[in-house]
């Protein structure tokens, strides 16, 4: 075989170079121009799965594109490295708002204002902390891993990005930093694909603004003193007073597909209470918050003034052993007083002082539990409320006022998270087949079982003169809940063995029995609550010359309140 000519092989293997040289540029451009791309398209996903509406908005932000040509421009300058790092700080901490302002909206129902939410941070690192199943470990740090890959994957981007523009002319990029300016400002103005993502920045100031304002009262020199009033009732008869408060009680079970399944258990619930001498009647409450941020609704109710904001909380905190209360009402009139807190504990940053100042306070170690954790709360409510019935209730003398935050209803819901109830003829519920998910399912799993430790409670107390109020703290954060689906409404329920007691809320709109239709009567709101009992309580036990000092105030009283 003849051999090939040197000079035909040099040529042919430098022709081989140049091509694979050029199929290799033409791939890593391709590579950064998707790249760069996929970023854009990133920075839009909080819109489009977190948008509180139909569906999300696909944009590109122009301000992405403004940021690399500023990491193009300084590739041949001794800035590069310092714009760069600051390019990928600056993308990191607006993908991050972008997910705090859209997730906020989402999961509570509010407008996020900044100015008050970043107070909610310690409160989230001690849910996420407390989160016991190996599904939120491997989500909590798969995230925390996959975001940091994520940002030293966009430094090497924009590093690569750097190296490729060092011989792009000066005049090319003018040319495209000008042409990225005008079809962008076109494109914002007609409401395009082009659009400025840190625009929500403002929506976010204003939102703080309007907090801000609102809360303006608490600023000022006056104080709304109209509850002061309530502290000068004086009862003739002093019923025992259960405050019970069932943890994402919400609305929802009522209107969704776990309907069927929800009406039946709370007629099984009312045949047996009714059994035991009670009578009851239910309405609708619209809670302060959504999905969470639970001590927001308990002082609320406990207040009678909205409580909605960390700045109003703090306020309350401040205020709270000098202000009307309703556990203060019960204090006055002489009444042993008790809190059982089984979700409470000693956490770092946040106050452990018991604001309401209860006479006797069980958080969870003084339950002294040492069993299987279960959820967000770890001890399953019925060995909570077992273990306060025979080991602290009878400490406290009669008349007596107990306050219960639930915790086994709260998220996450699932088979490792939501306890079983052993024991007892309980068939299943009707209609369980038509809850369509598993989420769903294990919610109202939590709620059948909470409502079966509150039967156990309730059939054990044999007193003819008592009077239970039991109500949600806000709605569920379920799978989507959109706008028209999910309100603020938890359901309430008055329950007494004095039927004259029970049948005074008739005139509030509360529906007989344990289940109201929705929609049937206009919501109350939780702020209501505490003017609503008292007022309630006053009429018809109050003695003659007191008993017409509490008024209802259907929507509370201002945040003046706390004032001193």
């Amino acid at each position: 075989m003849a051999k090939m000519h040197p000079t035909i092989a040099t040529f042919r293997a430098c022709k081989f170079d140049y091509l694979t040289t050029a199929m290799r540029a033409v791939l890593v451009g391709v590579v950064l121009a998707t790249s760069t791309a996929l970023l854009g398209v990133i920075l839009a996903l909080p819109s489009v799965f977190l948008s509180n509406g139909a569906r999300g908005t696909l944009f590109y932000s122009f301000e992405l594109g403004v940021g690399l040509l500023a990491v193009v421009a300084s590739a041949r300058t001794g800035a590069a490295r310092v714009v760069r790092r600051f390019a990928v700080a600056l993308y990191a901490l607006l993908l991050l708002f972008l997910f705090y302002q859209h997730g906020f909206k989402f999961f509570f129902r509010r407008e996020p204002a900044l100015v008050e939410d970043w107070h909610f941070a310690i409160n989230l690192l001690h849910f996420l902390s407390e989160m016991k199943t190996w599904r939120w470990h491997a989500l909590i740090w798969g995230s925390l891993a996959a975001a940091i890959v994520f940002v030293i994957a966009i430094d090497r981007l924009f590093a690569a990005l750097q190296r490729r523009s060092r011989s792009v002319p000066a005049r090319r990029l003018a040319i495209a930093a000008a042409a990225w300016a005008i079809v962008g400002v076109v494109s914002i103005h007609l409401d395009g694909p082009i659009r400025v993502a840190s625009a929500h920045v403002v929506d976010n100031y204003r939102a703080s603004i309007a907090a801000r304002v609102r809360l303006g009262p608490l600023r000022d020199a006056g104080r709304d003193g109209r509850y002061d009033a309530f502290m000068d009732v004086r009862l003739a008869k002093r019923p025992s007073f259960y405050f019970l408060v069932i943890e994402a009680y919400g609305q929802i079970l009522a209107t969704w597909d776990m309907t069927t399944s929800y009406r039946a258990l709370m007629a099984r619930v009312q045949a047996r209470l009714g059994a035991a001498g009670y009578h009851m009647r239910t309405a609708y409450s619209s809670a302060p918050v959504h999905g969470g941020r639970s001590w927001l609704s308990t002082s609320t109710m406990q207040t009678g003034i909205l409580i909605d904001e960390p700045e109003s909380y703090a306020a309350f905190e401040t205020a709270s052993h000098r202000i009307p209360t309703l556990v203060g009402f019960f204090r006055a009139q002489g009444y042993d007083t008790a809190s059982l807190e089984p979700g409470t504990k000693l956490r770092t940053g946040l106050g452990h002082d018991d604001a309401y100042a209860h006479k006797l306070r069980v958080d969870a170690p003084r339950l002294e539990y040492t069993g299987p954790q279960y959820g967000f709360g770890g001890i399953p409510d019925r060995y909570s409320l077992e273990t306060f019935r025979t080991r602290f209730l009878p400490t406290l003398a009669e008349p007596r006022y107990v306050f219960y935050m639930a915790v086994s209803t709260h998220f996450p819901w699932g088979a490792e998270t939501v306890p079983t109830f052993e024991g007892g003829d309980w068939p299943p519920l009707d209609g369980e087949g038509a809850v369509a998910s598993e989420l769903r399912l294990w919610y109202l799993r939590s709620v059948e079982y909470e409502w079966r430790v509150l039967i156990e409670l309730l059939e054990a107390e044999r007193s003819p003169e008592i009077v239970i109020v039991v109500v949600g703290d806000h709605q569920p954060r379920l799978e989507s809940n959109q706008p028209g689906e999910a309100t603020f409404e938890t359901p309430v329920h008055v329950i007494s063995r004095d039927d004259a007691f029970v049948e005074r809320f008739a005139e509030r709109g509360f529906t007989k029995g344990l289940y109201a239709e929705p929609g049937r009567a206009p919501p109350l709101v939780h702020e209501a609550l505490f003017s609503l009992l008292v007022t309630e309580l006053a009429g018809a036990y109050g003695t003659p010359e007191t008993k017409g000092l509490a008024k209802y105030f259907p929507a509370g009283i201002s945040v003046g309140g706390l004032n001193p």
